[in-house]
């Protein structure tokens, strides 16, 4: 059975500082350190060894990029790579049977909670934290999604789950739950739960392939090479000879100016790939600028209202990359679109529900926010399918089934109704 993720040595306290510098020996020892569990709780979720192996990839990529502005420690950083993994499975989904289409009836963070709570094995304490949340909540939180997993209805109340969250991890680490369960006042189903917790773990491969693990660290290091030479230019100094001073301007009119050429020069290029990056298609060179200037507007609107009509157009974007890469066969950039247009069309919602105006022009983003939200997918999937993709066309189809099932919390909170289980769905 897999390791618990608590269950270490913690690491060199140098080690985040040379990873953030991208040395080889650093990233080495984290990924070495995370990437088989990330893997086992990947695969123990999807049930398919090569969807979790392209998961993981992704989730170690991820991490990589966002090394520069993690600030905590070697703990905290295992714990936000295997939260990375975990959420990465949440956006896939595959449909499939048993346990595992269970698991697919909850929100992404109940799924997300229970990945890591239970097949994980980060305890309490650690996770409520790492989630935003008190550990009571926690606690309530993932007896609810065990319930929801079993099909059955009902609550803990007002119930101290202090021991029943004792009792999952004796369970996750071999106990029998009856008798866990006997020694448990609440919840009034303990015993459900516990086994659901059993059944759950028994997803757990025995072993992770040797031959995943190599490969990932391979690819880990190897984008990891590539950005030590990006950050070595960026961080190098001119070369200088002993003996010869520096240049120097002779006066500051002149360094003014060659300050202000230099300065115009830069703008005019900026301006240059800026035109260039605003048609770039997902497979073109200029596509992460025309991202990174995306991002900047939306950092820099503080305005909740205008920010969400921005989150909205660029959603309709997302949509028409989806729609073309699919056209192409393209798989990976096609589920990576739609992956990005639900999770802007998520922050639109929650921007719309804390705006503070609630005018003609909220209501007016409200109805073209709804009406975006319900565009069904099955051009995208059709052309995945059409051309062999259908891998990708399961994974569209679990990223709209997640996002409906996020739309039942955020739509009532403006003032929209439920779908009905008989309304058509957005997978098509």
């Amino acid at each position: 059975m897999a390791q618990s993720t608590t269950a270490y040595a913690p690491p060199d306290p140098t080690l985040l500082l040379r990873a953030r510098e991208f040395d080889r020996e650093a990233l080495a020892e984290l990924c070495d350190r995370n990437v088989g569990r990330m893997y086992s709780l990947c695969s123990a979720l999807l049930g398919d060894s090569e969807a979790a192996e392209l998961l993981v990839g992704r989730a170690l990529l991820r991490a990589l990029d966002g090394l520069d502005g993690f600030t905590g420690d070697g703990a905290g950083f295992d714990l936000w790579v295997l939260r990375l993994a975990a959420a990465e499975a949440a956006r896939y989904r595959p449909q499939t049977a048993g346990i595992r289409a269970d698991l697919a009836r909850l929100n992404h963070q109940e799924f997300e909670l229970l990945a890591l709570r239970v097949l994980g094995e980060v305890d309490t304490d650690h996770l409520a934290p790492a989630l935003g949340m008190r550990a009571v909540a926690l606690r309530s939180q993932l007896a609810g999604a065990l319930r929801r997993i079993d099909g059955a209805v009902g609550g803990s109340g007002n119930a101290d789950l202090r021991l029943f969250d004792e009792g999952v991890d004796r369970v996750s680490r071999g106990a029998d739950p009856q008798r866990t369960a006997a020694s448990l006042s609440a919840p009034p189903d303990a015993l459900t739960l516990l086994r659901t917790v059993a059944e759950v773990r028994g997803l757990l491969q025995d072993e992770v392939p040797e031959s995943a693990t190599i490969r990932l660290r391979t690819a880990f290091l190897a984008a990891g090479a590539e950005r030590r030479t990006q950050w070595v230019r960026r961080h190098q100094r001119p070369a200088t000879v002993p003996g010869i001073d520096s240049r120097r301007y002779p006066n500051r009119m002149g360094a003014a100016l060659a300050l202000g050429v230099a300065a115009g020069l830069a703008l005019l290029v900026g301006l240059m790939l800026t035109g260039l990056s605003v048609f770039a298609d997902p497979d073109s060179p200029f596509y992460p600028i025309k991202r990174f200037g995306e991002a900047a507007l939306i950092a820099v609107d503080g305005d909740a209202l205008s920010r969400a009509q921005l989150e909205i157009r660029l959603a309709q974007v997302r949509e028409r990359e989806a729609e073309d890469m699919a056209s192409r066969g393209d798989g990976v950039r096609t589920v990576d679109a739609m992956s990005d247009r639900y999770d802007l069309l998520r922050d639109a919602s929650r921007d719309l529900i804390a705006s503070q105006t609630r005018n003609s022009t909220w209501k007016s983003s409200r109805d073209k926010l709804f009406d975006e939200a319900s565009h069904p997918t099955t051009v995208v999937q059709r052309d995945l399918r059409v051309t062999g993709q259908n891998s990708s066309a399961d994974q569209v189809a679990q990223l709209s089934k997640a996002y409906e099932s996020d739309r039942k919390q955020l739509d009532p909170q403006l003032g929209h109704p439920t779908p009905s289980p008989g309304a058509p769905q957005s997978t098509g």
